[in-house]
């Protein structure tokens, strides 16, 4: 095989390992699901963390979510439970002495 065939031979092998190399395309999850690769124990945690997201508010507990509503996913529903949902909240805040009074 002459040089120049090698170079060629080589450069195409070249070419195909990186072609099967690619990324696989990214996991992605409907819009207020678990990802779908998650270990049980990682699904759990989404589970517990959406309950949470979704369980009524107190007063006791402080303004947080009843600021706007009862719960957290009363506001964060769109697309889905968790998202950014359609009110816009301002919030104003100071900052003295490198504390913030929120």
């Amino acid at each position: 095989m002459s040089g120049r065939r090698r170079a060629l031979a080589s450069g195409v092998g070249v070419l195909l390992t990186l072609a099967a190399c690619e990324p696989a395309p990214p996991v992605v999850a409907a819009p207020g699901a678990p990802l779908p690769a998650l270990e049980e124990a990682e699904r759990g945690r989404f589970l517990l963390g959406r309950a949470v997201f979704e369980r009524l508010a107190t007063e006791e507990e402080g303004l947080g979510p009843l600021f706007n509503e009862a719960r957290c996913s009363g506001c964060h529903d769109q697309p889905a439970i968790g998202g950014g949902g359609l009110i816009l909240v301002r919030k104003a805040t100071r900052w003295e002495e490198g504390t913030c009074d929120l």
